[in-house]
């Protein structure tokens, strides 16, 4: 049986060829038409698609579900490393007036930079925590964590940080609503692999439909005009 999205892909792939085949026959109807002494006079006919509606029924014969994949703390841990340093801390000190030399020195003391793997390192309790919804625990070790750093900055940054107390403040502030939006996408993107894993077997025969038909089911695929010219203008590129 064939799988829905090799169907639905199919059909795609349909609707490209034939706008291709248009285009194509545009082409040739240009130089007919220069050639003409009336008909140079007017436009070149093209077809357009406004939009295309397409009604598949199908029945469900195999669900083949994907490996449920355990969350791994300790790479979520690394990933929020590495975005707390290449994005929360640049943006708490993006509007602090800064020599550029400092604020490099600034990445550098609290992750070693924003290509290198952050310094900072997380106990897994609290990243467990956050996978179970608690983002406060984490957010709140991560700024600790970094504030260990802030020793190591000369007496001048400091001053312009505002001090390790309202830095820390502003650190702690950022982290929160960062971290937040950081595990709503890490579990997104598990549960976008676990489907990806997965695979619909599907009936789309005739002869199957009528002698199931309790088990008919119905999906509209709609597509637009502007969608498919998207979709040929991308292969002619490649």
């Amino acid at each position: 049986m064939p799988r829905l999205g090799s169907v639905l892909g199919s059909i795609l792939a349909e609707l490209t060829r034939a706008r291709a085949v248009a285009d194509e026959l545009t082409k040739e109807l240009v130089t007919q038409y220069e050639a003409d002494p009336v008909l140079s006079s007017l436009s070149v006919p093209r077809v357009a698609l406004s939009e295309a509606e397409i009604s598949i029924r199908f029945i469900v014969d195999e669900v083949d579900e994907g490996p449920e994949v355990p969350a791994d703390p300790a790479a979520i841990r690394d990933e929020w490393a590495r975005h707390f340093t290449a994005s929360v801390l640049p943006g708490v000190i993006k509007p602090i007036p800064l020599e550029e030399d400092e604020r490099l020195a600034i990445l550098e003391a609290f992750g070693g930079g924003e290509r290198n793997l952050p310094s900072v390192r997380l106990p897994i309790r609290e990243v467990r925590s956050a996978l179970t919804g608690d983002e406060m625990i984490l957010a709140e070790a991560t700024t600790v964590k970094a504030l260990e750093r802030f020793d190591t900055l000369t007496p001048a940054i400091k001053r312009k940080l505002g001090g390790k107390t309202s830095f820390q403040r502003a650190l702690a502030d950022a982290s929160r609503v960062s971290l937040e939006a950081f595990m709503k996408d890490r579990i997104r993107s598990d549960l976008i692999k676990a489907a990806l894993a997965s695979k619909l077997q599907v009936a789309i025969e005739a002869g199957s439909l009528a002698n199931r038909p309790d088990e008919v089911q119905e999906i509209k695929l709609i597509i637009r005009g502007e969608d498919l010219s998207s979709i040929v203008e991308r292969e002619q590129e490649v």
